[in-house]
């Protein structure tokens, strides 16, 4: 506790060197149904580099309403005496945090704090998560063959001997055993993605191992294989935007807008040109696409121009593919200009 309380110490002191504070947070549940809440500051020290620290881990009681999680966050911001310095906080999407969001502006408003731009940039919604809700609606479309695979890995890697009979099937038609077999999080799309992956490399070794163990069930046949290879190859976009969204090394936020857009881009031209079951997923992952679109958070766009190698031609030009109306998108340039002109005039 003392070695703790130290560190403390030292954090408070570099904090009061601090201009500004980015909060992210979110919640986790326990096996044992203990709720969690990490709270993490992102800063830039007077070194101007990038930091990120924990500021708290703390078991929360139920309910995790909105309003209990932004009382929880307002009390550790005044301990950690940086309420006045918060200038955003990035949350999943869960409505909850709608809720989070807005009851946490109301208490700093209430407490006398002047919020960066009235607030206009105080709600970032998670990248990544919108990604993962996206593919997660276009990964129901081959629901069945998933369920397949989940439960013929379940049963594959339940006991040791399983493994190993599986490995000498593998071995029986000369294929790689390097790869381990990967059991996904239902809840988490890029672990899916790793799971049918790894799971199509040895296609033909589950069809040897069905004939060998007596208690194993097979289901899949040449067409569903082909299915999940084309399923694969275009979820690798998704998997390569997100693994760069998650980045914690580097500055993501001047990526945002360029990535959103080339997901944009695939899905438009799979919408259009594919048929059959392509077709079906990236309709539907299209559509929860342009619903998030629309609450795009505007600092990310103006991150974007402020990457000198981009500035406002990106900006420009995604427009023109994605508004049809002349008249949008001026008024979608004319807002961007305008509150760039607010922040640094």
């Amino acid at each position: 506790m003392k070695l703790y309380e130290d560190e403390k110490k030292k954090l408070l002191l570099v904090l009061k060197g601090v201009d500004k504070i980015a909060l992210t947070t979110d919640m986790w549940t326990s096996n044992q149904q203990f709720g969690y809440m990490a709270l993490t500051a992102h800063f830039i020290d007077k070194e101007w580099n990038m930091q990120q620290r924990i500021i708290n881990f703390t078991e929360v009681e139920p309910p995790h309403t909105g309003l209990v999680l932004a009382n929880v966050i307002a009390k550790h911001l005044e301990e950690w005496k940086i309420k006045k310095i918060i200038i955003s906080i990035t949350v999943d999407n869960a409505s909850s945090n709608d809720v989070l969001v807005r009851k946490l502006k109301e208490n700093m408003k209430k407490s006398g704090i002047s919020l960066y731009y009235g607030g206009k940039f105080f709600h970032v919604r998670c990248c990544a998560h919108i990604l993962n809700l996206i593919v997660q609606d276009g990964l129901s479309a081959i629901k069945d063959e998933i369920i397949s695979i989940r439960d013929a890995v379940k049963y594959i890697k339940v006991s040791p001997s399983r493994l190993h009979g599986f490995a000498a099937a593998a071995r029986e038609l000369d294929l790689s055993t390097t790869k381990k077999l990967v059991l996904d999080v239902s809840t988490r799309w890029n672990s899916t993605y790793f799971m049918l992956e790894t799971a199509l490399a040895y296609k033909d070794a589950f069809a040897r191992y069905s004939m060998e163990a007596l208690g194993f069930v097979w289901l899949l046949g040449p067409e569903d294989w082909e299915k999940i290879a084309v399923i694969c190859d275009f979820l690798q976009v998704f998997y390569d935007v997100s693994t760069l969204f998650s980045g914690s090394s580097y500055a993501t936020a001047n990526l945002y807008f360029l990535e959103i857009w080339r997901v944009q881009e695939i899905l438009q031209e799979k919408v259009e040109n594919e048929g059959g079951f392509m077709k079906a997923m990236a309709v539907k992952m299209k559509e929860n696409f342009d619903k998030y679109w629309k609450s795009c958070n505007l600092l990310m766009i103006i991150a974007s121009i402020l990457d000198p190698r981009v500035k406002l031609t990106l900006s420009e030009f995604v427009f023109s593919r994605i508004y049809q109306s002349r008249e949008e998108r001026e008024e979608q340039m004319q807002m961007i200009k305008q509150s760039l002109q607010d922040v640094y005039e």
